[in-house]
């Protein structure tokens, strides 16, 4: 019963952060963070996921599949990641109430490793309107979920809601 006991303890123990995969992590959001504010589609795509996911109620609200879909449905761009990486460039398309009219801030409150290739990252987004844009500013908690791919992260799933 007592190795059991430990068994158990050790299955639910709160582990303590590698600081490392942290630092990682927060480095990474803030990449995601500034080329999302500089319209920098070729970094974004970098940072998806090939198979990535987003749900979010700020413009429209569903879930949205691959990185190609959330680039060009979910933040407006005229190319797919498929075509940046291929060597074309992207800009925010006309009318759009995100990437190109929208300054989003992330704060996380917690990330925390899964494993040695995943990690939870929780907190809280704000986007303000820029100048002249036609949008709402908005706020509320997101969860993205990272996947370490060789010897960078990239989100794999992403849920925003306000």
């Amino acid at each position: 019963m007592k190795q059991f006991l430990q068994w158990l303890t050790r299955l639910f123990a709160v582990r303590q952060p590698d600081p490392t995969t942290i630092a990682s992590i927060d480095q990474a959001r803030e990449e995601f963070a500034k080329a999302y504010n500089d319209h920098n589609y070729a970094i974004l795509c970098d940072l998806f996921h090939e198979n990535a996911k987003f749900r979010g109620s700020v413009y429209p609200e569903r879930w949205t599949f691959s990185r190609d879909r959330i680039i060009t449905e979910r933040y407006m761009s005229t190319e797919t990641c498929t075509a940046i990486k291929a060597g074309a460039t992207a800009q925010p398309r006309e009318g759009s109430r995100s990437v190109g009219s929208m300054t989003l801030s992330l704060q996380s409150r917690r990330v925390t490793p899964i494993d040695a290739h995943y990690a939870a990252d929780i907190g809280a987004f704000r986007m303000v309107v820029q100048p002249g844009s036609e949008a709402l500013p908005t706020a509320g908690p997101y969860f993205l979920l990272w996947r370490k791919e060789g010897d960078k992260w990239a989100v794999i799933h992403m849920d925003m809601q306000p």
